[in-house]
C-alpha cells in the first residue's frame, strides 16, 4: 500500500470576519459552473 501527503485543493479558501450590525444578503455559488445554489437575507441579529 502506497502512502503520501494529501493533494492540495484546487482552490484557496479565505477567512472573512463580519459584524452583523445591519441587514445583509448572501449567495452560495457553485464554483465550477456558476449557478446560485442558495440565497438569503438576514434582517436582524
Amino acid at each position: 500500500m502506497a502512502a503520501g501527503a494529501p493533494m492540495a485543493p484546487p482552490y484557496r479558501a479565505q477567512r472573512i470576519s463580519v459584524a452583523h450590525d445591519r441587514p445583509f444578503g448572501f449567495l452560495a455559488v457553485h464554483r465550477k459552473s456558476g449557478p446560485v445554489l442558495a440565497a438569503g437575507w438576514v434582517g436582524g441579529p
